[in-house]
């Protein structure tokens, strides 16, 4: 008789921050995670991100040059 033996799939691991209002996690998740590089992809922080465009009109440029001076 042959028996047949299961294998249990594994999840894959998916980090959960600790508080849903920020990105907190802890370094048990990025362990389990298979290091900083495997975490940041799980995470999507691989990716550049790029900044928004804040226009100044010249008055607030000027302003701004006051306050450096």
């Amino acid at each position: 008789m042959t028996e047949v033996i299961k294998k249990k799939s594994k999840k894959p691991f998916i980090p959960r921050s600790k508080d849903p209002k920020l990105n907190l996690y802890s370094p048990d998740d990025i362990i389990k995670a298979g290091g900083l590089a495997e975490f940041s992809k799980l995470i999507g922080n691989d990716k550049p991100i790029s900044p928004p465009h804040i226009h100044f009109t010249d008055e607030e440029w000027n302003e701004m040059m006051k306050f450096l001076d």
